[in-house]
């Protein structure tokens, strides 16, 4: 993966021009322990002042021994938290129109994100977030899916294309053909590219992607379909398949809010009368709205005259469910790298809000809040090869940051209203962020 670095540059974002940065006297939680630390163990660095300059962190320490620059930007982090900046691992940006969703990502303290399906104008606005000139979560894209490759050749020219065009992975998303699969990932070893996607589906199942070395396997729900029943979903399966991802290198994006929506959906058909009642709802653009709209929403439509077969679905629904909280609570155990991720845009996951919905239901699967964080930061950075760039409150990283009024290792919901947002360097204190929600 490919490191973006940002350049202190004039913009029309309304962000202050390049300025050192010192928060004093907070409680920072760097979250540079191990994966298995649990909260009560984790590092909490009490009166201590975190210095920015330049887009980066230089320094961290109590604040007795680290004096602020003359001329500094001086934050008051008294009785508050700083935490890393959150990172959703797979959204999608459908559209021109989406680049209204960028600032609802910052609004809610996800600084980084990963787009699945790419385009040409994510590519701009990459480098445009990335030089100041957008406001907007660093941004990763992957290539547009390789449905459509259906030869060897076409999948050599399919990864050697994405390369070109400066896209951060090839994204699988249906399976492809053994002989096709296979050239894609030799093709993107050779190219320097990473794999990810969808698990491959049977005969050879994750065993295959484990083979090749995909990067990320997308979705609790990919592996169920890869690896078990879907109707009557085995907890039997659950073991042999932790056992299979751990130590592969692989990293696993659950999903679970999307497949929540999903249930919730159902149970609400056919208006979604709380679902699309939110108050989040508010601050979703229009046409994201409209297709969410149950005349439209393929997730209501597809009840229209077969309203019979509604009780049966929800209650597989609910054993599917069921069976991903245990996929992740193993995995975990396992110690298989979970990024949190919300496939945004879809079901009606409000992009930026359904962050904090996936970091809930992580906790409510079984994992602690310590781990859910990792997986909101430093398992994200990690698995992106960006270990040290950012996901960490420490030297050398990008400063992206949240200010938080509570300790979130000890209730996860602490993230969901930040005091203030540092991203990239630049300081958004909760007075901007409602100001950016207004837009």
């Amino acid at each position: 993966w490919r490191p973006i670095t940002m350049r202190p540059t004039p913009n029309s974002t309304g962000l202050a021009a390049d300025r050192p940065i010192a928060v004093i006297g907070a409680t920072v939680v760097p979250l540079t322990d191990g994966p298995t630390t649990q909260a009560r163990d984790a590092k909490r660095l009490l009166n201590h002042t975190v210095l920015i300059r330049s887009g980066r962190i230089v320094a961290v320490g109590p604040s007795d021994s680290v004096a602020a620059p003359q001329g500094a930007l001086q934050i008051d982090g008294r009785g508050r938290y700083v935490i890393p900046g959150l990172v959703d691992a797979h959204i999608h940006l459908l559209g021109l129109e989406s680049s209204a969703d960028l600032p609802l990502y910052l609004i809610n303290g996800v600084t980084t994100v990963r787009n699945m399906y790419g385009e040409a104008y994510h590519l701009r606005w990459r480098h445009e977030v990335a030089t100041g000139s957008r406001l907007g979560p660093t941004l990763f894209t992957t290539s547009a899916f390789a449905d459509g490759v259906t030869s060897v050749d076409q999948a050599r020219a399919f990864v050697h294309r994405a390369r070109a065009d400066g896209y951060d992975a090839v994204k699988v998303h249906l399976t492809l053909a053994p002989a096709i699969y296979d050239a894609l990932i030799e093709s993107a070893r050779r190219e320097r590219i990473p794999v990810v996607g969808h698990a491959p589906r049977r005969p050879g199942g994750i065993a295959v992607a484990v083979r090749a070395g995909q990067r990320t396997i997308e979705h609790a729900e990919s592996i169920m379909q890869a690896e078990g029943d879907e109707q009557e979903p085995d907890a039997a399966d659950i073991t042999r398949i932790a056992a299979l991802l751990r130590g592969s290198g692989i990293c696993v994006t659950p999903t679970l809010v999307t497949f929540d929506h999903i249930i919730r959906m159902t149970e609400q058909y056919p208006t979604l009368h709380d679902l699309l009642a939110q108050p989040e709802m508010l601050y979703v653009r229009a046409d994201l709205r409209a297709a969410w709209a149950p005349s439209d929403n393929e997730y209501v439509t597809r009840w229209n005259g077969n309203e019979s077969e509604l009780p049966a679905a929800l209650a597989k629904f609910r054993r599917q469910a069921s069976w991903m909280r245990r996929l992740v609570r193993a995995l975990a155990a396992s110690e298989v790298p979970l990024l949190a991720e919300t496939d945004a845009s879809v079901a009606a996951v409000v992009p930026g809000f359904s962050s904090h919905e996936e970091l809930r239901l992580l906790v409510d699967a079984g994992l602690s809040p310590y781990a859910v964080l990792r997986a909101a930061t430093t398992n994200a950075a990690s698995c992106l090869s960006q270990p040290r760039d950012f996901g960490i409150a420490a030297p050398g990283a990008r400063a992206d940051l949240l200010m938080l009024d509570q300790d979130p290792l000890m209730d996860i919901r602490a993230t969901e209203h930040p005091a203030g947002v540092v991203t990239r360097g630049h300081w958004l204190p909760s007075d901007s962020l409602h100001r950016l929600i207004k837009r």
